[in-house]
């Protein structure tokens, strides 16, 4: 089945998925695209969001693309093969792209259960794990096994910009987990309204991508935002 063959057919079907495109000023990156679908751990429109973000990633002058919480998920827990095989399959698309973030992925190593962001940088594949909450632990328990979470890249750069990832309930544990603030704040879910920007340094951008009501949100960091939750 062809990749445009699926496209179609999944069109047809009026599966919703939004494209939205901000800017933002920071060294090396502007523009900012993300892909919204409703998602949750059970299902997502994986199919129909890989096609608009792998489209979105060769756009001109895409620095950036995200993808919410659960997009990579499809249906059902997923094997480490499973994720090795999504990493391939989004290497070669995002090597112009300074940093791709297609969403996680839930899977398991045969005893333990993670919730992956996948990410990508000028096609160099890194990952995240999610700090597992009470909907990880659940999951885990209903499937025989134990949410966990590596190591991982949680605060990193992109040429001179510091980033900060978290995932959904994570929000907040970027400044705990670290004194510096960061250039850009990046926070990829799937549900809850409030969040906080405290680890983003004034001046700076923080960018929000749910799948819990489809939204995203692109944010130049001030004082006051930074007193508030959001």
């Amino acid at each position: 089945m062809s990749d445009e063959y699926l496209y179609q057919r999944l069109q047809n079907a009026r599966i919703s998925v939004k494209e939205l495109a901000f800017r933002i000023d920071l060294p090396g990156l502007q523009t900012v695209r993300a892909i919204l679908s409703k998602t949750n751990t059970k299902t997502a429109n994986s199919q129909l969001i890989h096609h608009k973000f792998l489209q979105n990633c060769t756009k001109p002058g895409t620095d950036v693309v995200l993808a919410p919480e659960y997009s990579l998920q499809g249906k059902g827990i997923l094997t480490e093969k499973d994720v090795d095989r999504l990493g391939r399959s989004y290497a070669q698309a995002t090597r112009d792209v300074a940093l791709a973030i297609p969403g996680t992925v839930v899977w398991t190593d045969g005893k333990h259960l993670y919730n992956t962001a996948l990410l990508f940088q000028y096609g160099k594949q890194a990952w995240h794990d999610k700090t597992p909450d009470d909907t990880d632990e659940r999951v885990a328990t209903s499937h025989g096994l134990v949410a966990a979470a590596r190591d991982s890249m949680r605060r990193f750069t992109i040429g001179e910009t510091t980033v900060g990832l978290e995932i959904c309930s994570e929000n907040g544990i970027v400044s705990e987990t670290g004194k510096e603030e960061v250039d850009l704040g990046i926070l990829i879910a799937s549900g809850g309204k409030y969040f906080t920007l405290r680890h983003v340094r004034e001046g700076g951008y923080f960018l929000h991508c749910n799948g819990g009501d489809s939204t995203a949100k692109a944010l130049r960091v001030t004082p006051k935002l930074r007193r508030q939750h959001w």
